[in-house]
């Protein structure tokens, strides 16, 4: 990824973690960075660490699924400045069942190669737990 969407992504969750600091609370800290995690040493990561770090959280409260890349078919690519725009056709699956779907996937150039920038799930994931939260 970008490392403008890697931070753009800690930029987002890390004022939920504060916010659970200033309630005198650091349970979703621990269960996201493990037992023992600073708030002072999680905002020292970078955005790729962060990331890292985040999911294997997130990949861990999937349970023991294996989720396989079955296909992959690239279907077009639009210019917009300098992003490039990819329509892919994405087929996954996991224990049995496997799903397609259209996929965008928007590229910017760095440093002599494409990356991904931040994608609308990964943004929904940050919002859906700063609203879990705050229901609390």
């Amino acid at each position: 990824m970008h490392p403008k969407a890697l931070e753009d992504f800690k930029g987002m969750v890390m004022p939920i973690l504060d916010a659970e600091a200033a309630a005198g609370s650091s349970d979703f800290l621990q269960a996201v960075f493990g037992r023992g995690a600073k708030l002072s040493n999680i905002k020292k990561l970078t955005g790729e660490q962060f990331l890292s770090r985040f999911m294997v959280f997130a990949v861990t409260q999937s349970g023991e699924q294996e989720i396989k890349f079955d296909k992959f078919q690239l279907v077009g690519v639009v210019s917009e400045g300098e992003y490039r725009h990819v329509l892919a056709r994405v087929t996954a699956g996991a224990e049995g069942m496997s799903i397609t779907e259209m996929q965008v996937l928007s590229l910017i150039p760095y440093e002599g190669q494409w990356k991904l920038e931040l994608t609308g799930k990964i943004e929904g994931i940050a919002n859906a737990l700063k609203a879990a939260l705050e229901v609390k």
